[in-house]
Formats: structure tokens, sequence, C-alpha cells
């Protein structure tokens, strides 16, 4: 189990443990896509079909893109859960999420 930091689209941010696949699936509500949060070494998950399916837009995770420049261009937002680890280990599990970034979020 990892470590993991949870941001709702309604604004809560929690930790939680993930366990693989299925526990990010649920957590971002369907398929997963991928980013790397920028200028760290953690990486966060979302919901692939989040704009399509009209998820609500969730503004903590999406200032917290802006503020790690993810790459996202003026005008794009983050839209459903997000959620946080740290950076794959050598065999590509995920790890703990930083407390630096914790912290950063007030978790």
């Amino acid at each position: 189990m990892s470590k993991a930091i949870l941001i709702e689209a309604n604004g809560n941010v929690r930790r939680i443990e993930i366990n693989g696949y299925d526990d990010l699936n649920k957590g971002v509500g369907g398929y997963i896509e991928g980013i790397h949060l920028g200028d760290t070494e953690q990486f966060a998950y979302l919901n692939e079909d989040g704009i399509a399916l009209g998820l609500p837009f969730n503004k903590v995770a999406t200032d917290l893109c802006y503020k790690h420049n993810v790459g996202l261009i003026p005008g794009d937002y983050i839209k459903g859960n997000m959620i946080i680890v740290g950076p794959a280990d050598d065999e590509g599990n995920e790890t703990d999420v930083s407390d630096t970034l914790a912290a950063e979020l007030g978790v």
C-alpha cells in the first residue's frame, strides 16, 4: 500500500492509502490518466473522461497543476477527483506521496 492524497472536486483534501489500479480507478471514478506534477517528483491520476462526463471543476487540483508547471495551457482545467502519489519505484509501483506536497496541501 502507498500513502496518497485525494483532492476531491468539492475541495476536500485528505490522505488515503491505495493498493494499485483498482483503488486509483475507484478514487477518480473511471479510467485513469496519469500526469507528472511538473517541477516535483510526484505523479497524479485523474479521470481521463472527466470533461466528457461533465465531472465538476476541481479548483484545488487545477491550481496545483498550474503552480507545479504541469503544462496546462491558459483555460485548461481539471474536472473530477485527483489522486497524488510519489514517484514509481524500480518495479513501477507507486510510492508514498511526499510530506512536502502533503504539507503544501494542508494534510
